[in-house]
């Protein structure tokens, strides 16, 4: 086993007695323990419970947000499914795409509609509210 890792891995085990305690002080190290575990997962849960869209954020930032926190949760043996995440997106979406939110749960089926989908679906129309951002103050000098 000594042999197998790293030097700086080896300076942390090179104490032990026998190859189960290296091993355990490995696990520790790069596993942590259950206790740590738990904590770590408590806190993922609570930034996706806690999860929303702030005015500044584009649709790309909040999709790489909630994957780094689904990803974390499934890491640590906690899965959420696809029509659970697109219900969270939905709901954490600013009063500005609340239009847009009504108008997919009206017309997708949310049970089978998938995180990339909707994904897809926000950007188009994030592009659009862009452009008429643009568009507004142009036509307001033209008249």
């Amino acid at each position: 086993m000594q042999c197998a890792i790293h030097p700086d891995e080896y300076s942390r085990v090179s104490m032990c007695s026998s190859a189960k305690e290296m091993w355990d002080k490995l696990k520790l190290i790069y596993e942590a323990t259950s206790e740590v575990k738990e904590t770590k997962a408590n806190i993922l849960v609570y930034e996706y419970e806690m999860f929303k869209m702030s005015q500044m954020e584009t649709i790309s930032n909040i999709f790489a947000r909630l994957c780094n926190i689904t990803n974390g949760l499934k890491a640590l043996g906690k899965k959420y499914i696809d029509s659970e995440i697109v219900r969270k997106v939905l709901r954490s979406l600013p009063p500005v795409w609340h239009t847009k939110a009504i108008v997919i749960e009206d017309f997708k089926n949310l049970s089978t509609l998938t995180v990339e989908e909707l994904i897809e679906s926000l950007m188009t129309y994030e592009i659009n509210l862009k452009r008429e951002e643009v568009e507004q103050p142009m036509l307001l000098k033209s008249n």
